[in-house]
């Protein structure tokens, strides 16, 4: 199925559920759906121009402020070229982008009203205040009986600030779930680019597979034509026909183990998918799908790092919710990408370790997850922000500052744990989760 195909299918799902609208565009396209407006345009040039490697900014889209986020598709490999050469493409080239905007202004009405509500309410629990403290030091000159009066009139008046105190509080919770709701879209927004992502690189991936398979295919079936002519007119020899067998073993080897592969990508994304978009738990042996997220994030990272070492027993196996272990994962491995390996020193020896082993503390079991790299690390000042939304180094080059935070919320609020980060520079980033209140179980 085609890439492009396959995001407008998830992206006109969570245009209906969410409101987001996702596109795969270019400059040159053989959809003219696909064909790329004003701003994306101006995005791919930058992207062309290496200026960036993701954009996000606000703009008018379809006569609305949007929030938009767009990430640019590269020439791979061979496979791109064959698909898409015609138009002009060359391998490393930009050939077009993937994009998602969220319209803003049902947040912008939400926190204006907001606003508002917390002026009159400041304005009349201050205006309430003055009255209050007019009217006891007027009632201080009064006889007892006058004073009683003011006394009661007093307890009154409290009851009412009171109620109005009680409805105000009331009405900023409702703000404040309007904000968790509209964090969490942004969240989901930031996942659905991350998949869109993943269907391209391992639609990208995967071609390469079934196309020298087709070819081993094609061929044997020239040689199976060849024979039979031969054997027809009885012009064959022995030492032709056994040419035909060894050369028929190894074509048929060398489909089968194409189509292994194939199924082997096919099946491991397909698992990562369907976790990423589902919130249900299941039981799953921790490194066996680590190596499935892993194999499904390889066209990320195989042209700066040959292996990502996971060490950790293969009988572990736990009971939780495997589509946040995979977004956990992944936006580690892409910060890593990003920020850690972005200058060439530390790219020739580009290194993560995963490891994973189980804990007994208080005699409940957790699992302990020590994610590493061997990047160029960060200041203690960088150390105490990571974890905070939209807090990026890479503002110019388009980055969102979202990949860290959403790996903290995932750990911190679903999963029930704990995480940390300890760097410095030079000298590589080191990530420690600790994951509680799941069901540990050694089958061992």
């Amino acid at each position: 199925m085609n890439p492009a195909y396959m995001v407008r299918e998830l992206m006109d799902d969570y245009t209906d559920l969410y409101g987001i609208t996702g596109r795969i565009v270019g400059q040159v396209a053989l959809n003219p759906d696909n064909i790329a407006d004003e701003w994306e345009s101006a995005a791919i040039d930058k992207f062309i121009a290496g200026e960036a490697d993701e954009i996000i900014e606000y703009r008018m889209y379809k006569g609305e402020e949007h929030l938009s986020l767009i990430r640019p598709f590269y020439m791979e490999n061979e496979g791109c070229v064959k698909c898409h050469g015609h138009l002009g493409f060359k391998l490393g080239d930009v050939r077009g982008a993937v994009g998602v905007s969220l319209p803003m202004a049902p947040y912008v009405e939400m926190a204006e009203e907001s606003v508002t509500g917390m002026r009159i309410s400041h304005l009349i629990i201050y205006l309430l205040g003055l009255i209050v403290i007019a009217f006891i030091g007027k009632r201080t000159y009064l006889n007892s009986l006058e004073r009683k009066c003011a006394s009661d009139n007093l307890r009154d008046l409290n009851f009412e600030l009171e109620q109005k105190v009680e409805e105000r509080t009331y009405e900023l919770q409702a703000s404040l779930e309007h904000l968790k709701k509209a964090q969490k879209q942004i969240i989901e927004s930031e996942k659905m680019i991350s998949l869109g992502s993943l269907v391209a690189g391992v639609a990208h991936e995967i071609n390469t597979p079934i196309g020298v398979g087709v070819s081993a295919a094609s061929l044997l079936e020239t040689n199976s034509v060849n024979i039979s002519k031969a054997y027809k007119l009885d012009d064959m020899s022995k030492s032709e026909f056994e040419e035909y067998l060894e050369d028929n073993i190894k074509l048929s080897a060398t489909i089968l183990r194409n189509l292994e592969r194939s199924a082997k990508l096919i099946r491991s994304f397909k698992q990562v998918a369907v976790d990423q978009v589902s919130n249900e738990s299941r039981k799953f042996f921790i490194k066996e799908y680590i190596d499935e997220v892993l194999l499904s994030l390889h066209p990320k990272y195989k042209h700066l790092i040959n292996q990502i070492e996971v060490k950790c027993p293969r009988e572990l196996s736990i009971s939780t919710n495997p589509g946040s272990i995979a977004q956990i994962i992944t936006n580690l491995i892409m910060n890593s990408l990003i920020h850690g390996f972005d200058e060439e020193e530390y790219q020739e020896s580009a290194k993560i370790i995963i490891t994973v082993k189980e804990l007994v503390i208080s005699g409940k079991s957790m699992i302990h997850i020590e994610y590493f790299d061997n990047g160029k690390g960060m200041s203690k000042e960088y150390q105490n922000k990571i974890f905070e939304p939209f807090f990026t180094t890479k503002r110019s080059s388009g980055g969102s500052g979202l990949g860290l935070s959403i790996v903290y919320n995932l750990v911190t609020q679903q999963l029930g744990g704990e995480i940390s980060c300890e760097s410095e520079l030079k000298k590589g980033t080191t990530f420690l989760i600790t994951l509680a209140s799941l069901e540990v179980k050694n089958e061992s």
